[in-house]
């Protein structure tokens, strides 16, 4: 098993390059988790920092119905500031960010009002501005409880129960165990990274495996060893390939282990309450292997081809691209979906990952995305041989 010995020359080498140790083992099991934990502590804030804001919100038309423009003057708790406007100022304000939203009265809201008519009403707000998108949400609930408050007095007023306007009291009660907000955000953003991961940790092994050695002049030495051609591809096949898996088993444990060692820095992941089971565990575990195995074979093969690292680096950046946008396809895709997606590559891995921190135990798509990526596996693993034995490949420099 000659393999061995070349597994065990480049694996050793890998541990002696401080650069390549903190990709493979500090950064997904350590860094990870705190770039995760100070992007959730942000987020809580200005979520927390945007519902006390009082947005500035313009009125068209108020002037007109000053009976419904009274009950609906904002209070301190609604955290908002009306301010009077007309309709051509409107929406150049809310562009301009003079207005965070607006609410404008049809020409006829007097009329409606006299008669005891439902008054329509636009709420305008600028979708590409979050601030203005997040007061516009805020103005309409306002006028939705408003709303409802004046038809329980109109009700009372004709002598009619108010409960005749609310036939339903809705109550929610979150269900706890599966996690809570912090657990879907994570479902979005994890397995696309949990994919380049298991992808990315055996990138610079890869780089250096051939190409550096191509570079170095230390290929044609390492070629005249009584070594065979295809035992050499092995052994770096399973040095790229160790390291791709190392990075992605740790960077699934530095996603786990914030779940069980209580720090504040975390509360925001596990608020509302999650327990991994050893199954949800081991399906995430699975899908990495045979991943790893085809990202390892697909980075040996560019590495192989390269003149140099260089060029290595140049053909590596469509190929990290086109693994980017397949992982993030996962962030806005239901984990739900057709089993058909599993078969696509880095996605069906991803979703996969997407439903076990949703606690969606799918057998047929486990089963079809672990499958498919060991036939991808499979496929790179020999085009990365069939090149390393080609001469005219191998030998470019």
């Amino acid at each position: 098993m000659s393999w061995k010995v070349v597994f065990a020359k480049e694996f050793t080498e890998v541990m002696r390059d401080k650069r390549m140790r903190f990709q493979i083992f500090i950064s997904p099991l350590i860094v990870t988790p705190l770039i995760l934990a100070g992007i959730g502590t942000m987020a809580k804030r200005e979520a927390k920092e945007s519902q006390v804001r009082t947005a500035i919100v313009a009125t068209v038309g108020f002037e007109s119905v000053p009976k419904l423009a009274a009950s609906l003057e904002a209070t301190k708790k609604d955290a908002m500031r009306f301010v009077s406007s007309d309709e051509f100022s409107v929406e150049s304000g809310i562009r301009a960010r003079k207005f965070d939203a607006a609410i404008v009265l049809p020409s006829d809201a007097a009329e409606r009002e006299q008669n005891d008519q439902t008054i329509p009403v636009q709420v305008r707000f600028d979708v590409a501005n979050e601030d203005s998108r997040v007061s516009g949400m805020k103005v309409s609930e306002f006028l939705r409880k408003r709303s409802e408050n004046i038809g329980a007095e109109r009700l009372m007023e004709a002598g009619f129960s108010q409960q005749l306007a609310k036939p339903i009291d809705v109550g929610e009660v979150p269900v706890k165990g599966n996690g809570g907000k912090g657990v879907l955000m994570m479902s979005m953003m994890l397995p696309y990274m949990l994919v380049l991961y298991a992808v990315v940790g055996g990138l610079f092994v890869a780089n250096d495996s051939v190409a550096g050695e191509k570079e170095r002049g230390t290929l044609e030495s390492l070629l005249v060893t009584p070594i065979s051609r295809e035992e050499l591809a092995r052994g770096k096949f399973a040095a790229v390939a160790a390291a791709a898996l190392v990075s992605g088993i740790l960077s699934l444990a530095g996603m786990l282990w914030p779940f069980y060692v209580k720090l504040g820095a975390f509360s925001w992941m596990t608020e509302g309450g999650a327990a991994f089971t050893g199954f949800q565990i081991a399906s995430m575990a699975l899908v990495l292997v045979p991943l790893s195995a085809m990202g390892a074979g697909i980075l040996l093969t560019i590495s192989t081809i390269a003149r140099n690292q260089k060029e290595a680096q140049t053909w590596l950046g469509p190929v990290m691209m086109v693994v980017s946008v397949l992982s993030m396809m996962s962030m806005m895709m239901r984990p739900n979906t057709s089993v058909l997606v599993a078969a696509v590559p880095m996605l069906g891995p991803a979703l996969v990952l997407k439903q076990a921190l949703q606690s969606i135990i799918n057998p047929a798509f486990i089963g079809i995305a672990a499958g498919s990526s060991v036939v991808y596996a499979i496929l790179a693993v020999w085009l990365a041989a069939r090149m390393f034995m080609k001469e005219s490949v191998l030998l470019r420099t």
